[in-house]
């Protein structure tokens, strides 16, 4: 009988540690990967994220007349499923422009997520866009 119950009561800690063990793992779920093995991509590629925001973005009205030219750094993380989230400017160029990215960038169709190990991570991911105004 003593036997059966320091048995029992090792598997009701093994049990215990096991469950505690799997809970860690899961909340490393929120981990932002900024170097995975296989970092996230655009759909199509490079020149396929170029044509979408060539094709969405807006040069702001006031940055026109203010003649405002220059690059605009946004980051964003890539969720493990592909969708964009927490959408910063970290280089700014003006509040106009600055704004008309986050909007160009949330608009963007569902990216490839990055791989670490062989899973899907969620990472962080930045571009670059330049303000150029054309010649007349």
């Amino acid at each position: 009988m003593q036997l059966f119950r320091y048995n029992f009561m090792f598997l009701i800690v093994f049990t215990l540690t096991f469950n505690l063990l799997n809970a860690q793992e899961n909340t490393s779920d929120t981990t932002i990967y900024t170097n995975p093995d296989k970092p996230a991509s655009y759909k199509g590629g490079e020149w396929a994220k170029i044509k979408f925001i060539n094709k969405h973005l807006v040069y702001p009205q006031k940055a026109k007349e203010e003649k405002t030219e220059g690059r605009v750094k946004v980051e964003m993380i890539v969720e493990k499923d592909g969708s964009l989230s927490d959408i910063k400017i970290v280089r700014s160029l003006s509040p106009e422009c600055d704004a008309e990215i986050k909007r160009v960038v949330a608009l963007m169709p569902k990216w490839k997520p990055a791989y670490h190990q062989k899973q899907a991570v969620r990472s962080l991911t930045s571009f670059s866009v330049f303000y150029i105004l054309p010649d007349k």
